[in-house]
């Protein structure tokens, strides 16, 4: 029974250090969408000046 549970301490442990690595924290993710956001907004006005000459 103790073999056990230490085996299931070790398995949970590898869970969550599974877990903190492979999601990504909201800030961080809406700090990635909004640069991706300015970089169109950029490539957006560029076309647009391309497009009145």
């Amino acid at each position: 029974m103790w073999d056990d549970l230490q085996h299931q301490k070790r398995g949970l442990a590898n869970l969550r250090e599974e877990v903190a690595t492979e999601r990504v924290h909201k800030d961080d993710l809406q700090h990635m969408t909004d640069a991706i956001f300015r970089k169109l907004d950029r490539i957006e006005d560029k076309l647009d000046g391309k497009q009145d000459k």
